[in-house]
């Protein structure tokens, strides 16, 4: 029987808990990003990041027009931007709804990446208060989780710029054990009514900061079914599961519908992505003898976990069992999933092989349960030598944990799993010269077609985004490899096609059609076709950037006469605008308006391209956004 002095005392221990795991964080943190640098403006570029930091932007000012999606002119000849796109940024934009609009992009994206990882880690905290575990387990469980977020692939996905994704990954693990609670505990209809509401908001809040929430939450919840010993009765099960999933979907409405009837450019995004879609037991063999590398995502400590609950399973007593085997079925469970979910049609997707991650976060935890069940057997009488050996063991794997967390939390030239240098390093060089150059050679009257980069050539990151916002000149193609593919050009791809594919004809009519002015190529190949180009000319060579500038005149009208007079988020202001019909060099999409009764339809641009727009009896001055 539980009296109510252990419930405090519990209460009391877990905040503990809590205080100490933030200071540990924070003091690790206030090294590895810098802290001091946190408040200064400056993001990382590293990977993913700095395209967040232009979906932001760009975001932020459509919350700021009382909507979630926009045309988007800044990249990609104009398409449908917002939350349609921004599938794990949109957390970072909820924070800069409610902070000062001063706030440059960059600083509350820092801040975004901050509180979660703060935040993280002290949901393994939360988990333990829920599952009702003994201080010394929680505290052990709470440490591990924490070593995970620093030591493995999860510190990768975060620097990475995967942020929400590794927040979903902590958070989701304690929701999934509160929403089994609620569907099988008998209470009052008062209580049940706001702990469902509560579940279906809290649900929602994690498929809005990532869409993969559910995979995670979900496949956690049926290792609490299956492994819980509780059999609640099946029809509160479905009807209570259902009234949480409802509102969790209900509060993602907004957004998921405007995905799903999405026609533009933009719609195959996630389809052509080649990222994580590894199959067979060997990407699960791998991680689980602890093996880093390139198509692995494993660290020492994880075979060792592993044998911790395959000792709990077999010596613990069976309500002990019943209090890890949960997160260890829910572990296995995502591993298999992320070892051979790529092998089903349509949830390759979802990239599967990230799943791993939080696999072995869950298996960790489990193994933590088994491992603090079992200190009490050291206090019992016989296997003397055997306690030792077993003591010094886990000491060994203690110190090894706490020297690889400082390791990765300290930059310098060793080994890291994340970054080797500061994660607030500044604009890296190689962007600033490029962005200066843009500024000072190219005009707004041209776009600029820019080469993105699976290897991240400039800078380290995925850039192309905020090179446009920084220079004010549009760019044709995506601001991601394999993105809107019809009019991009990455690493040997031009227009969704190989290079080699493509002649010189060919290529020119492209960048004709969508009056391209300037090339930045890096790909030795795009560079041997632009000097196959008879006019176009090779003007200066900035880090691994080759520019390119084509002998045409510019004009983004491409019948008729009308000049662009300003550009932003939802917003194409044109301008002196004569005669019958305008077609410009930018895609129609449905739902695109015009002012002063334009009246808007597509025009066929060339055979392989999407449309244009046709104004048809335009008025001497109007704007052309997405309607309501």
């Amino acid at each position: 029987m539980t009296m109510p002095n252990d419930d405090a005392a519990r209460r009391s221990a877990l905040l503990l808990i809590a205080a100490c795991l933030l200071a540990v964080q924070l003091a690790l943190l206030a090294v590895s990003m810098p802290l001091s640098k946190v408040l200064s403006g400056e993001h990382s570029y590293y990977i993913d990041n700095p395209y967040h930091v232009y979906q932001l932007e760009g975001g932020r000012e459509l919350l700021g027009q009382g909507r979630l999606t926009g045309y988007d002119t800044t990249l990609g000849g104009g398409h449908l931007g917002g939350a349609n796109e921004n599938l794990s940024a949109r957390g970072a934009v909820m924070l800069a709804a409610v902070l000062p609009s001063s706030l440059p992009a960059g600083q509350v994206y820092t801040l975004y990446v901050l509180i979660c990882a703060l935040c993280g880690p002290l949901a393994v905290a939360v988990l333990a208060g829920l599952l009702r575990w003994p201080a010394r387990t929680a505290a052990l469980a709470s440490m591990l989780g924490l070593v995970f977020w620093w030591v493995g692939a999860l510190r990768w996905y975060h620097t990475a710029g995967m942020v929400s994704f590794v927040f979903c990954c902590y958070m989701g693990l304690p929701y999934a054990a509160w929403v089994w609670q609620l569907c099988g505990a008998p209470m009052a209809r008062a209580r049940l009514a706001a702990g469902l509401a509560g579940a279906g908001l809290l649900g929602g809040l994690g498929i809005w900061l990532h869409p993969l929430f559910p995979v995670i939450a979900g496949l956690a919840f049926i290792g609490y079914a299956a492994g819980s010993g509780e059999r609640p009765a099946l029809p509160r099960l479905l009807l209570r599961g259902a009234a949480v999933a409802a509102i969790a979907l209900l509060v993602n409405l907004p957004w998921l519908a405007v995905l799903q009837g999405q026609r533009d450019v933009s719609a195959n995004v996630l389809a052509l992505h080649p990222y994580q879609k590894a199959v067979g037991l060997l990407f699960a063999l791998k991680p689980a003898l602890g093996i880093w590398g390139a198509d692995s995502q494993g660290i020492p400590l994880n075979p060792l976990l592993l044998l911790a609950c395959a000792a709990g399973a077999y010596f613990l007593p069976a309500a002990q069992r019943r209090r890890m085997l949960p997160l260890l079925l829910g572990g296995l469970l995502l591993l298999a999933f992320a070892s051979f979910g790529a092998a089903v049609p349509g949830l390759a997707q979802a990239q599967p092989n990230r799943f791993v991650a939080p696999a072995f976060l869950c298996i960790a935890l489990a193994g933590a349960y088994c491992v603090g069940a079992g200190v009490p057997w050291l206090r019992s009488a016989g296997g003397r030598y055997l306690k030792i050996g077993l003591a010094l063991a886990a000491g060994a794997v203690l110190l090894y944990a706490c020297r690889e967390t400082l390791r990765e939390a300290t930059p310098g030239p060793h080994g890291h799993y994340g970054p080797s240098a500061a994660e607030l390093g500044g604009q890296p060089r190689a962007v600033a010269e490029l962005v200066d150059w843009l500024r000072a050679n190219t005009t707004a009257q041209g776009r600029i077609a820019f080469e993105t980069s699976l290897g991240r050539v400039h800078g380290g990151g995925h850039v192309a985004g905020l090179v446009a916002l920084k220079s004010g000149r549009e760019l044709i193609g995506a601001g991601y490899p394999f993105s809107l593919p019809e009019v991009s050009l990455w690493d040997r791809s031009v227009f969704g096609r190989p290079i080699a594919e493509v002649t010189p004809a060919q290529l020119w009519q492209g960048l004709d059609l969508y009056n391209v002015g300037w090339v930045a190529a890096h790909s030795p190949e795009l560079q041997r076709a632009m000097a196959a180009l008879p006019r176009a000319r090779a003007v200066a060579d900035i880090g691994p950037v080759r520019m390119y500038q084509l002998d045409r005149p510019l004009s983004f009208v491409a019948a008729g006469q009308a000049r662009i007079a300003g550009r932003g988020v939802n917003r194409l202001e044109l301008a002196g605008a004569a005669g019958g019909e305008l077609v410009l060099r930018y895609h129609w999409l449905p739902g695109l308006v015009a002012s002063n009764g334009a009246v808007l339809e597509p025009a066929p641009s060339a055979p392989g391209f999407p449309p244009f727009i046709r104004v048809r009896n335009p008025p001497a001055s109007f704007t052309v956004s997405l309607g309501r």
